[in-house]
Order: structure tokens, then sequence, then C-alpha cells
């Protein structure tokens, strides 16, 4: 009996628990990579140089700062997801489906882009 109590002091004492890190899946695909420029001139009504180098500065100047918690959406998915509900005029859950977020948060982000 005291063999176990001594190999459970030795395993407490020599072995430190370290917390397991929290693993994120989530299938964020860029669409500027994903897709052609006629795709995205189909899809969202601007290509490539549109919208990589004239709407993402003009829309994120900064990029975005704000504070955000859990799982924050990329900017370039944000841009991308408001331009697909503006240039389809589609249901904002069909548009987040698109950009695999929900139809909240695609609510959210086309309520911000529309104050701007």
């Amino acid at each position: 009996m005291d063999d176990f109590w001594e190999f459970v002091n030795h395993v407490n004492d020599n072995f430190q628990y370290l917390p397991i890190p929290r693993m994120i899946l989530r299938d964020v695909q860029n669409p500027l990579e994903r897709y052609t420029n006629e795709e995205l001139l189909q899809r969202y009504r601007f290509g490539y140089n549109s919208i990589q180098l004239v709407l993402l500065p003009l829309v994120y100047p900064d990029g975005d700062q704000r504070q955000q918690r859990g799982l924050p959406v990329p900017i370039i998915i944000k841009l991308c997801c408001a331009l697909r509900f503006f240039a389809t005029g589609s249901y904002q859950r069909v548009c987040g489906d698109v950009h695999s977020i929900s139809q909240s948060t695609t609510s959210r982000i086309v309520q911000e882009k529309a104050k701007n």
C-alpha cells in the first residue's frame, strides 16, 4: 500500500498538468483566392482588384480595430458577405451560408456596412 501512495506522490510532484489548447475549426475560404476574376464579377459585381485594392481599404482603412470576442470574422469575409447581399438581393441566411456564417452575423455585417 505504501508503494501505491509513493507512486501517486511521485506522479503529482513530477508532472505538471498543462491545459489542452482549444482547437478552433472554421472553414473560412477567402473568396478572392477561391474564385477567378470572372466568377467574382458574377457573384459580387466587383473584380479582384476592385475588392482588394479599392473597397477593402475604403471600408476598413485601418483593418478591423474593434474589440472582438470569440471567433471574429475576417474583414475580407465581412466585405464579401455584404457585397454578396447587396449584389444579389438574396436572403441573409443564403448569403451567410455561402460564407459559413450565421444569419444573425450576416445581419450585423450588413447593418454595419449600410451605416458606412
